[in-house]
């Protein structure tokens, strides 16, 4: 039995988390709360790999206070050994005397051995199951990356009020105001990785940094280039490590650009002489290398692609007020043809926000949850 008052605090420990995912990746932003008739003793937090975990945070500065208490967690206590000891220990060891989680951990690792049967053996009440959505939603990047083995991805969209990405002459030029632009290296920041194809390096010639930021956080740059045609005079490649460079081709690429490319870059070949249509390739081709979250800023081919396989987990549409007319040739969306009104991909608005002069809209078109979560 849960109490409003724990389900309250597990709400604000989850939101917590939420707000904190993009600082502890690899791992998820556990969040813990001791609690102890309708009081908070205090709350604990991950603060990235390496650290200590959220439960052992606040049980250890708690001391024998958490003795008979409740301890509130927003994943499942870990039950095994990697950069911390077993979670679990610690909260045997402190005296709890029950525990709230909402969610299991997908991880393998944790698998092996259950929290809750590990918990209960040693008399500790075990309560789990309770907003498990809000959960997977919290840390929807950790368990993306765990249980569809690729990143979580979210598309950004700079584009006209009549949804053109560019002029048909094939101009370069940015649409969004500077305020926007400022918020998207803001967005940037919270990344693992930012996606691109090669015509939008051909044609814009885009560094792909983080700018304006102070500390930036690492930013790996992936190319989507089938027939390695990447200038190696790009923009994109100056002051990079070659290892925060990824250029995914195909397998029927020229053997000189490849290797004039793996002094830039480092290069992933998939199996396919072409990686138009491939998109679901692409990104599973990233699980390896522990990239949890892209932004996807490519141009209208590889959107298009991304969207047609139900890739793009959130989708940001900034909207400037101007019109441009035309063909199509530069809608952002240029994918499967709908033909009927009930059969078109629908858009779930999340948050809708005016940045300067522009429109921002952040929604969902594919929303992986309920995959997540089914049978826990």
């Amino acid at each position: 039995m849960i109490t409003e008052f724990e389900t309250q605090t597990l709400k604000h420990l989850l939101a917590i988390s939420r707000r904190n995912a993009w600082k502890t990746r690899p791992n998820p932003a556990a969040v813990a709360a001791v609690v102890n008739d309708g009081v908070i003793l205090g709350i604990g937090h991950h603060r990235g790999k390496g650290s200590p975990h959220a439960e052992v945070d606040i049980l250890h500065r708690l001391g024998d206070r958490a003795k008979d208490s409740t301890i509130i967690v927003t994943l499942e206590p870990c039950t095994h050994w990697g950069d911390n000891p077993p979670c679990t220990s610690a909260i045997i060891a402190s005296g709890i005397k029950r525990v709230i989680f909402p969610i299991i951990d997908p991880n393998p690792l944790v698998r092996k051995n259950s929290a809750t049967e590990l918990l209960q053996a040693h008399g500790i009440e075990v309560i789990s199951g309770v907003l498990v959505e809000e959960a997977a939603e919290a840390n929807i990047e950790f368990f993306t990356h765990i249980s569809q083995q690729r990143p979580y991805v979210t598309a950004k969209i700079a584009c006209s009020l009549d949804g053109k990405m560019g002029l048909d002459n094939g101009e370069s030029f940015p649409i969004s105001s500077a305020t926007s632009l400022h918020k998207v290296h803001q967005l940037r920041n919270k990344m693992d990785a930012i996606m691109v194809g090669v015509n939008t390096i051909i044609n814009d010639n885009p560094r792909l940094t983080i700018r304006g930021i102070r500390s930036p956080n690492r930013l790996i740059k992936i190319i989507v280039d089938s027939h390695a045609r990447v200038p190696l005079n790009a923009r994109c490649f100056e002051n990079t490590d070659p290892a925060d460079v990824f250029v995914i081709t195909g397998n029927d690429c020229p053997i000189d650009a490849i290797n004039a490319l793996k002094s830039k870059s480092t290069i992933i070949e998939l199996p396919f002489a072409s990686l138009k249509g491939r998109f679901d390739a692409v990104v599973k081709a990233l699980y390896p290398y522990s990239i949890y979250h892209v932004l996807l800023e490519g141009g209208p081919t590889l959107l298009s692609d991304a969207i047609d396989h139900q890739l793009v987990d959130r989708l940001i549409v900034i909207q400037s007020p101007i019109l441009i007319g035309g063909t199509s040739k530069y809608s952002f969306y240029s994918g499967n043809s709908t033909q009927t009104l009930n059969s078109a991909l629908q858009f779930q608005t999340i948050r809708r926000q005016s940045i300067g002069p522009d429109i921002w809209i952040e929604g969902m078109i594919h929303r992986p949850t309920s995959n997540l979560t089914k049978g826990i």
